[in-house]
């Protein structure tokens, strides 16, 4: 998914609707691997999800994260690991990865499909 931050006629709502639709896109197909290897069960996936979107969104600048978001923004793993809960202790590789790697240049473009 490509995401231009120039893009008219989207406001921030829309924009965070997108980054949040598109994170729930990501776990939802990444399920069963996080289930399989990580132990992931129920509200978790939801809770990864939301987060996600938060690291993403924090790295547009279209909100502030937390302590934990902010932390993996600024690729600070000892803070992160600091501040993780419970659940991002377990995927806090594969939130690095998916979330705050993958999304360094965020740009908006509305993708219909």
């Amino acid at each position: 998914m490509y995401i231009s931050r120039n893009k008219s006629g989207m406001d921030n709502l829309q924009k965070m609707d997108l980054i949040a639709n598109h994170c729930n896109a990501i776990v939802n197909r990444d399920s069963f691997m996080l289930r399989e290897r990580f132990g992931v069960v129920g509200d978790q996936l939801q809770h990864i999800a939301q987060i996600g979107a938060s690291i993403v969104m924090h790295k547009a600048g279209l909100r502030s994260g937390g302590g934990f978001v902010e932390a993996v923004c600024d690729n600070n793993l000892v803070s992160a690991a600091g501040r993780a809960d419970s659940t991002m202790q377990t995927v806090l590789a594969y939130m690095a990865v998916t979330f705050a790697d993958r999304w360094g240049n965020i740009e908006y473009e509305s993708t219909k499909q």
